[in-house]
């Protein structure tokens, strides 16, 4: 049993073995050959090292470029182009001698034994020793071809058996016959150890950059892709030579560094690249003044200040040889006016000489530009921020004076010229800093002493704070930095990392990492900055405006002390003076004033106008009714005299019928209740006043504004503006805001029961319009039967009455401009539909049907006459036969046969070219005869409506815009003819539209608002007898909001805002009468359009027939007798 299981044993390990034994190759040089086309391209050259000749290696066995090397001699020649080597041992004392020579000889000095193939010819049969010993020289891509058993061998150092190439257990040996291509890959490191050292030579404080993370990564890659088993070890000062060897002989050695030459040991290829950057001080920020200064460049200034000088001198100079006098207060003025135009662009008073015009209009044109400019420059000064030059470049670093932070591992990157200048100086600001202290270089962000150097990526690292410096990426004094990995020299796995670092790099893996590593690390330092909407200006915005202003202040107050001292030493001349000035600002020179008074007063006397004038006694009765006086000058001593004065207006003829909020007063007294007497004032609707304040030692001249919000809508006088009568502005009485005063809109039955028209959506609109553009608060009220006269009087003292109406005079009540006007047309039945049979007779007009006859029946006959007297004999068959021909020529165009009379022949063609047209003509007047439908004439003006005694249905309110003539029978006609419904009945106005028994009258915007059921009437435009109708608003008699309330109409309508907003609400109410109707497409011919021509076959063959039976009669007849 034993025997059998050791016998199977040998059957499964050593059959391979013996099974090569067993088909030996021919020889041992055509392995040889196998074995290096397998291990060698064709295009590698080859080295044959050997100690002694031997006949298992010839270099005639390869046909690649090679060179032979006996180990013995030394080599001279040190040109790098040997690839792979080939070497011949006996045993491994041979071979040790061979890896020796490769080492320490120039040939192999600089190669890396880890990218090169070996081809081991040896006769020992010691072959797991060998392996060991070439893995200890840091040599894996080798083959092993035994010359004593013609096997080769192969063995994996990171296989596992092998121990990461301690000892080689798993070696892989074939014959030659059975040699599979051979690949050096190994990805798979089976946790072999490779340790990375850290070092304090780069980036220290590595708990502080990104580079550990960035390193941390890579190492992960590392062990991931390649299974290896990575250990750090850090390098202190107490770590020996000794030690690192020890590493080197447990495992693959490598640290982090920069691109730099270091002994014993390979760089990678690069896997990250910092790139170094200036950073300085941000620039100064300029002050307001100085940004105002900025606006235009110092030469537009003076260009500017010169402008200004030379046009006012200009202007001085030319309006002083016109007056004949130079006067320095002119040249003042000019200079007022011109800083006017030059600012505002406004101008008191537009010169008359032609020669200041022209300097006018172009220094106007001059400032419009000069202005814009300014205003544009003034908005980017206000809220943009401006900035002085600062340091842009690395010439401007060099000429500051500021010091430069550096950290010592990036001064050596800074290129070195002992004749650049810029160089020398930067060189010289340079101050190093520790290299394991972070926060030194912070500093540089947050103080304006200094500068620095440092890499790209730590900038993107500092966030927010990056926003505080400047930054010079200017490179021409630089080199960049590229980090690598350092691994012990000629070590195989160089070329890995290589992939590795290549994928990664590639694909951006690296950058990104770094930056996210940098905004994680540094993300604490972050300023979190407000977040900037709409810039609000603040004092130091316009701390240049408030310069200006209290300069002016200053000015104004001194030029003020020195009016003040002139006037108060050369007073007014007298009262009268002052009562001219007012009345030339309140009244123009061609209105009518009436001065009433009381009693004879020394304070106004009428000499002191030029305007026409009316002296009234409030004591005496007024019988003169003509309404020429425009506005009113009252003499009153006390409110008892001012309400005298005002009843005498209310109640007398001269001014019964004014709206005394129209007219303007000028109130003289002596009452120092100036308060009582507005407050009186305005409740007579009296609001355009003056009230001139004689006193003992000055004038006053008092204003206030009833709607101003302090007076409480004209309830009461808080807000009186006074001022002396040599310092009076020009006075203007408008008011555009009522300040929320209430105004009472009275719906009144008439227009309460047209809610389903569009007026009250139009009445609604304007409403909002009036509260919206003078601020007034409106309030409706509906009246009714029960609303009585008290409550009306109620309302007109709260707050201003008005109401929509038609415009008709209406007592107490004034009318406002129309806001909207209705056109009134009058609707018909359209024209009736003819048929077919009357759309064919209408083709042609009948006297065209009377001629077309007549030409047939007159050629007949002459053609029969003609024929008749030609065969001698006159015969009605002949005429009939002659008929038949004719028509058949009338309709189709042919005939049996041609006469062969000359005559005849000269009748036919006539006839023929006569047909021709006629029936061209006829044709085309059939196909629209039978394709388009006609109608008869129907109603077509007022006439005919008159004429027809239909019944016209119209409103009540419509009925009077009817002309009335009773001489005219027209219009007595159509009035008998009305039928009028009520106002609110909208519903039977509709009928007309599906019956056709009646007409109506109604407006052109309600015709609008029907949609396409206007098509299915005729409407009749005709206004001869017919007026418009006027909407209106109504008004309280005398008030002053009806100026107003006109000039809101005026800009709505003339905008176009009513019609457009009438139009779409009409629609809106009546969209849901519209009729939708079918889209027409191409005409098909139907039996109504042919009817006709079924006529005149079925009569044409009932004619027959009757022919037929006659005929047949006459035969039958003939031959019974």
């Amino acid at each position: 049993m034993s025997r059998f299981v050791l016998t199977t044993l040998l059957v499964l390990f050593y059959n391979p073995v013996y099974g090569s034994l067993q088909i030996p190759i021919n020889n041992f040089s055509e392995c040889v050959k196998k074995v290096m086309t397998t291990l060698f391209d064709k295009s590698s050259t080859l080295a044959y090292l050997y100690d002694k000749p031997s006949d298992l290696f010839t270099t005639s066995l390869t046909r690649n470029p090679y060179v032979t090397i006996n180990i013995k001699k030394p080599t001279i020649n040190t040109r790098g182009y040997v690839n792979h080597y080939i070497l011949k041992t006996d045993n491994a004392d041979s071979l040790e001698d061979a890896i020796n020579y490769l080492n320490y000889n120039q040939i192999g000095k600089k190669h890396i034994f880890t990218l090169r193939n070996f081809l081991i010819i040896t006769l020992s049969k010691n072959v797991s020793k060998i392996f060991e010993y070439l893995w200890q020289q840091t040599i894996y891509n080798v083959v092993i071809l035994e010359a004593s058993t013609v096997l080769v061998h192969q063995s994996d150092p990171c296989s596992p058996q092998n121990n990461c190439g301690k000892k080689a257990v798993a070696i892989n040996s074939c014959s030659c016959d059975f040699l599979k291509p051979i690949a050096f890959k190994r990805t798979n490191m089976s946790g072999c150890v490779m340790w990375f050292l850290n070092t304090n030579t780069f980036y220290e404080s590595t708990n502080l950059t990104p580079s550990l993370k960035l390193i941390k990564y890579f190492l992960q890659l590392i062990n991931l892709h390649f299974n290896v088993t990575v250990m750090d070890y850090f390098i202190t000062n107490s770590s020996n030579a000794y030690t690192i060897f020890q590493l080197h002989k447990s495992g693959i050695v490598c640290f982090m560094g920069v691109n730099t030459p270091t002994k014993g040991y390979e760089a990678t290829e690069r896997y990250y690249t910092h790139t170094l950057v200036w950073i300085v001080p941000q620039p100064t920020q300029m002050s307001s003044v100085e940004a105002l200064v900025h606006i235009f460049k110092f030469e537009v200034w003076i260009f500017v200040i010169l402008s200004i000088i030379f046009t006012i001198f200009a202007w001085w100079i030319t309006s002083s040889i016109v007056k004949k006098r130079f006067c320095v207060e002119d040249l003042c003025n000019i200079t007022i006016q011109l800083i006017c135009v030059s600012i505002w662009g406004i101008i008191n008073k537009v010169p008359k000489n032609k020669t200041l015009k022209c300097i006018f209009i172009i220094y106007v044109i001059y400032v419009v530009h000069i202005q814009t400019a300014f205003t544009s420059g003034l908005i980017k000064a206000l809220t943009t921020p401006l900035y002085d030059r600062g340091i842009e470049d690395v010439n401007d670093l060099a000429i500051s004076k500021l010091p430069i932070y550096i950290k010592p591992s990036t001064e050596k990157y800074l290129l070195t010229g002992d004749n650049s200048v810029k160089i020398n100086t930067i060189k010289s600001k340079l101050v190093i800093i520790r290299s394991n202290t972070n926060n030194e270089l912070w500093e540089i962000t947050t103080f304006r002493n200094c500068g620095g150097l440092i890499t790209e990526q730590l900038l993107k690292g500092m966030g927010n704070l990056a926003n505080r410096v400047r930054v010079i990426r200017e490179q021409s004094l630089l080199r960049k930095i590229d980090e690598v990995f350092k691994i012990e020299h000629k070590n195989y796995f160089l070329h890995s990392i290589n992939s590795l670092i290549r994928t990664t790099t590639e694909s951006g893996i690296m950058n990104k990492l770094w930056d996210d590593t940098s905004v994680e690390i540094f993300g604490h330092r972050e300023i979190n900055l407000a977040v900037q909407g709409a810039v609000v200006l603040t004092v130091n915005h316009l701390r240049i405006v408030f310069v200006i202003l209290l300069v002016g202040l200053f000015l104004s107050i001194v030029i003020f002390c020195g009016e003040f001292i002139s006037v108060w030493c050369i007073p007014t001349d007298n009262f009268s003076e002052c009562v001219k000035k007012v009345m030339g600002f309140i009244f123009d020179k061609s209105s009518t004033l009436a001065y009433l008074f009381d009693k004879p007063s020394d304070l106004f006397t009428t000499s002191l106008t030029k305007n026409p004038y009316v002296t009234i006694n409030i004591r005496k009765p007024t019988v003169n009714t003509q309404g020429y006086v425009n506005h009113y000058i009252l003499n009153t001593d006390s409110a008892n005299t001012l309400t005298n004065a005002l009843d005498y207006l209310t109640y007398n003829q001269i001014g019964k019928n004014h709206i005394f909020s129209s007219r303007n007063f000028l109130i003289i007294t002596i009452s120092k209740n100036i308060s009582e007497l507005f407050e009186y004032l305005w409740e007579k609707t009296i609001y355009n006043v003056v009230i001139l304040e004689a006193s003992v030692f000055n004038f006053l001249v008092h204003q206030s504004d009833p709607c101003s919000p302090q007076n409480n809508c004209g309830k009461k006088v808080v807000t009186i503006n006074s001022y002396l009568c040599d310092y009076l502005k020009p006075i203007a009485f408008k008011r555009a805001n009522m300040s929320g005063c209430t105004m009472w809109f009275l719906n009144t039955f008439q227009f309460n029961n047209m809610h389903s028209l569009p007026s009250l959506k139009l009445i609604k609109y304007f409403l909002d319009i009036i509260s919206l553009h003078f601020n007034v608060t409106v309030h409706q009220y509906t009246v009714t039967n029960s609303t009585t006269a008290f409550t009306i009087f109620k309302l007109y003292k709260s707050g201003i009455l008005c109401f929509m109406s038609v415009n008709t005079a209406m007592k107490g009540y004034e009318s406002t401009e129309r806001y909207y006007t209705h056109t009134l047309v009058w609707i018909v039945p359209q024209p009736k539909q003819l048929s077919s049979v009357e759309a064919l007779v209408h083709i042609f007009k009948l006297e065209v049907w009377i001629f077309v006859i007549f030409s047939t029946i007159f050629t007949i006959f002459v053609w029969w006459i003609i024929s008749s007297i030609i065969k001698k004999k006159f015969c009605i068959e002949d005429l009939c036969n002659i008929a038949i021909q004719l028509i058949c020529v009338s309709i189709w165009g042919i005939i049996s046969k041609i006469p062969k009379n000359k005559t005849l022949k000269c009748i036919f063609i006539i006839y023929v070219i006569y047909v021709v047209h006629i029936q061209t003509a006829f044709t085309s007047g059939l196909i629209k005869a039978l394709t388009m439908p006609l109608y008869d004439r129907g109603i077509e003006d007022v006439n005919d409506l008159a004429i027809s005694q239909l019944p016209i249905y119209t409103k009540e309110y419509t009925e009077h815009y009817l002309l009335t003539d009773e001489n005219s029978t027209i219009i007595n006609t159509i009035k008998n003819n009305l039928v009028t419904i009520r106002s609110d009945a909208n519903n039977e106005l509709w009928e007309i539209y599906t019956f056709r028994n009646c007409g109506g009258l109604i407006t052109e915007n309600l015709l609008k608002a029907m949609g396409t059921l206007s098509n299915t009437v005729r409407v009749i435009r005709d206004q001869s007898l017919l007026r418009k109708i006027d909407e209106v608003f109504k008004i309280e008699y005398t008030n002053y909001f009806l100026h107003s309330i006109n000039n809101l109409i005026r800009t709505t309508t003339e905008s176009g805002l009513m019609n457009k907003l009438w139009d779409d609400t009409s629609i809106e109410i009546f969209r849901h009468r519209e009729i939708k109707l079918a889209p027409q497409g191409a005409v098909v011919l139907s039996i109504n359009h042919l009817r006709i021509v079924f006529v005149i076959l079925l009569v044409g063959l009932f004619l027959s027939i009757v022919t037929f039976c006659c005929e047949l009669l006459t035969v039958w007849y003939v031959k019974l007798n």
